[in-house]
Formats: C-alpha cells, sequence, structure tokens
C-alpha cells in the first residue's frame, strides 16, 4: 500500500479526490514516493512494523527522531510527515483505521517561524556582482535590441497583449521584486504593502539634477494600519539600480493595466484584513519563488548573458516554462539549496556589515533601550539630511557587492574600447590581404 499510495491514478489517490482532498501534484508524489521508499519503509522494517494498525504513537514519534538524526531539516521533515498522515487519514475514513497515532497539533515537528527563516541560506554573495546589466538595460526590451540588433523589437506596446504580459508577470515583476529587496532587505508583507507614494525622491543640495529616492516602511501590520507615530517606520535609500527597476515596472505595468494611483499597491492585491477589516496588499507565493529562481538564473548566466535570452521569444519561452526553470536551477548546487525569498533578507544584513543601531534601523528591528538613537530622532530628520548623513552605508554597500559604481562603468567601457579597437585593427590588417570579413572573424577569434 505505501508504495502504490501516491503512484499515478492510484486508487487512494482516486478516493481522496472524492472526499474534496486537495490534490497532489506530479513534484509532490515524486517527493513522497521518494520519502517512502528511502526513509519510511526502512524505518518500519527496522522496528518490525508489518500493519498500518501498529504504527502507534511511539513508533509515530520515534519517525521524527529517526528523521532528525538522519540530518534532514524539520522543515523538510514537516513537510514529508504530511504525506503520510495523509495516508493515516485515508485509513480512518474508510474504517481500517480506529484511531491516528497522534492527537492535534503533535502530527509535526513545531517549528517556530525565526527557525524556519534561520534555514535559509544566504545568496553567494561572492557571485552578485555584475548579474544586472546597465541601468539603460534593466528593460528586457532595451536589452534585447543591445544584445541583438537584428530582432524584431520595436517597442513594448507593439507586441502582443499575450507577449507582454507573460514579460511584465514572469521578468519585469520578478526582477523588480529581486533588485528591490536586495536594497532594502524588506519582508515579504512589507513589500506587498509598498504603495506609489511611499517612494519619497530628495534633491541633493550640492549636486545639480541628482535626486535620491527613500522608500517608507512600516514595521508592523498594526502600524501600517494605525500610522500615527514616526517611531513605527523606516526609510530606506535606494540605489539607483533600483529605482530604474522600479520606475521601468511602473511604466511597463501601466502600459498594459492603465494608470497606477500613488495609493494603489504597487506590487501587492487589494484584500481585506481578517483581523482588522481594512485593506491591505497581499501577494502570492508564485511571485516571491519566481524572484528566486530569476536571481539564480542571472547569476548563472551572468558572464554569458545571451545564454539565458537573446530575443523576445526566448525570454518568453524561457520564463514561461516554470517547471524547466525548476529543473534546471535544482541542479546548480553551488548557488546554494537553501535558498528562498527570506535569502535576499538575510543577505542584505550580510551585506551592510554594519553592528550598531542603524542596521537595526533598516532592518526594522526594535532598538533597545540601551541604543543611542529611536526611530523617532532618526525619521524626524529632514529628509536632505537624512540623505547626507545615512544613504552612504547602504549604496556604497550594494556597489561593492551587487552593482557597477560609474567609475567601475567608466572602466569597463574604456576596457571594451579598447578590445573592440584591437579587434577592428587585426580584421582591418587581414581585410588588407586579401582575407574576407567572416575569415578575418574567425582567425581573430582563433587568435584569442
Amino acid at each position: 500500500m505505501l508504495e502504490e499510495y501516491y503512484a499515478d491514478g492510484s486508487k487512494y489517490l482516486l478516493d481522496d479526490s472524492a472526499c474534496n482532498k486537495r490534490e497532489v501534484v506530479l513534484k509532490s508524489r515524486r517527493e513522497a514516493k521518494a520519502f517512502i521508499k528511502s526513509d519510511l519503509i526502512p524505518y518500519l522494517i527496522e522496528k518490525k512494523i508489518k500493519s498500518i494498525q501498529e504504527f502507534t504513537t511511539p513508533i509515530y514519534s520515534g519517525l521524527k527522531i529517526y528523521l532528525q538524526a538522519k540530518g534532514i531539516k524539520d522543515k523538510t521533515i514537516n513537510n514529508r510527515m504530511n504525506y503520510l498522515t495523509r495516508i493515516f487519514d485515508y485509513h480512518l475514513r474508510n474504517g481500517i483505521l480506529e484511531k491516528l497515532p497522534y492527537t492535534k497539533g503533535t502530527a509535526l515537528l513545531r517549528i517556530t517561524g525565526k527557525q524556519a527563516k534561520e534555514d535559509a541560506e544566504i545568496l553567494p554573495i561572492d557571485k552578485l556582482k555584475g548579474i544586472y546589466p546597465h541601468r539603460r538595460l534593466i528593460d528586457p526590451v532595451e536589452l534585447i535590441q543591445f544584445i541583438n540588433p537584428m530582432d524584431a523589437v520595436n517597442c513594448f506596446n507593439t507586441m502582443s497583449a499575450m507577449e507582454r504580459k507573460i514579460i511584465l508577470n514572469d521578468y519585469i515583476f520578478p526582477f523588480t521584486l529581486g533588485i528591490l529587496s536586495l536594497n532594502t532587505g524588506l519582508r515579504n508583507s512589507e513589500i506587498s504593502r509598498i504603495k506609489r507614494e511611499d517612494f519619497i525622491g530628495v534633491k541633493e543640495k550640492h549636486v545639480k539634477e541628482k535626486e535620491t529616492f527613500l522608500l517608507k516602511v512600516w514595521n508592523k501590520k498594526t502600524d501600517y494600519f494605525n500610522k500615527t507615530s514616526e517611531s513605527k517606520y523606516r526609510k530606506i535609500p535606494l540605489h539607483p539600480y533600483a529605482i530604474e527597476a522600479v520606475k521601468i515596472f511602473i511604466n511597463r505595468k501601466e502600459e498594459f493595466y492603465g494608470t497606477i494611483k500613488a495609493s494603489d499597491f504597487l506590487f501587492g492585491k487589494a484584500v481585506i484584513d481578517k483581523d482588522t477589516r481594512e485593506t491591505d496588499g497581499y501577494m502570492h507565493y508564485d511571485h516571491f519563488d519566481r524572484t528566486v529562481l530569476l536571481i539564480l538564473k542571472l547569476i548563472k548566466h551572468k558572464d554569458i548573458f545571451s545564454d539565458f535570452f537573446s530575443t523576445k521569444d526566448e525570454l518568453i519561452k524561457t520564463m514561461k516554462d516554470i517547471k524547466v526553470l525548476h529543473k534546471e536551477l535544482k541542479e546548480m548546487r553551488d548557488a546554494g539549496k537553501g535558498i528562498s525569498f527570506y535569502s535576499f533578507r538575510k543577505t542584505f544584513r550580510t551585506m551592510l556589515g554594519l553592528n550598531n543601531d542603524l542596521a537595526e534601523y533598516y532592518m526594522g528591528h526594535k532598538l533597545g533601550d540601551n541604543s543611542k538613537t529611536t526611530y523617532i530622532q532618526i525619521n524626524s530628520l529632514d529628509n536632505k539630511l537624512f540623505v547626507e548623513e545615512y544613504a552612504a552605508p547602504v549604496i556604497t554597500m550594494l556597489d561593492k557587492f551587487v552593482f557597477h559604481s560609474e567609475e567601475e562603468l567608466k572602466l569597463l567601457r574604456e576596457k571594451k574600447g579598447i578590445e573592440m579597437k584591437k579587434q577592428n585593427d587585426f580584421m582591418q590588417d587581414k581585410i588588407s590581404r586579401g582575407k574576407s570579413i567572416n575569415d578575418a572573424i574567425i582567425d581573430y577569434y582563433i587568435m584569442e
């Protein structure tokens, strides 16, 4: 029975469906079968359990300890135990079992939210530098035109509605979430509540036409709804790359869905909060999963980006097939096994490096009784003074680990210019000696 329970079309799953149990997708069925074969059956053989009626409470509790001893994370154990409790439900429902081997609340290991978050790994910081193209090329349409000028992409509006929707939802949306999360370390719920009015543009005193943006973030749901005190929110400086990504996302979203008002949720969907009956922002976990997949994809292809996509059709095909993405990125062992959306927050904290009140402020943590500053002290600063005093650590950190500073871009352009002159001189010499352009190109790459 255990071996057959999660097989395709099994009578057990058909019975589950008839009783309105949630469908078990192919990926989950494979995980369930692997768990049963590799862990559950060997454990039962070891304990000499021959029928499901012999599966007592001590045997059930012992299984969790057995899995922990194998070094499996608690969160993973709970996922596996859910496959087993479903089997027990079937037998109880059909009168084969008189009672379950566990009581309500003891079926799974108790995991606090803090534990689950601690399980998440940080992103591979040493591989982040250069994953985002130059600010002018953050828009995928601009990027495709740069990589492949012959591709028939004139502008976003000339694409079909379906093409625009896929590029917006499957690439631009998660791209913007990723770049913004690396810049801010925002929590999932905080991102879903961001509105256009939360972006504060600050003109700098001593630099003409230079504007730094701050993002205003409320630290708790109750604070967000009440909005009564300056001690309840934080302001995070945004890197020019991040704000450019947000601007592109807004432009593309408005081209497809119409004007976004200042009070509209930028990323989240408006829902009614069950506790307060207030309007809150909500985002489906698929958006967060896709953001993780995309950043790993960007890391993988940062050296030869055209292997990711170089045409509109390649972009659409790649980002539309989430199953292929999952399969491909699962093989990226060097990118970490425990990457989740919370990894963006942990990575931001790690890159920030500061061990003081300012770091706690940017993370949205409570400033202790012994801290030298308070949220009110920081937030009451004039925004221009806030930028002068507090923006530099975040912008400098991001330039170091993620983005290219203006000076680095200048050096890259100079290096590229030297390389292009070298190639041009070589080819001109070959052509003057009677070689065709194609042969000259081949000779150059052979030389390189």
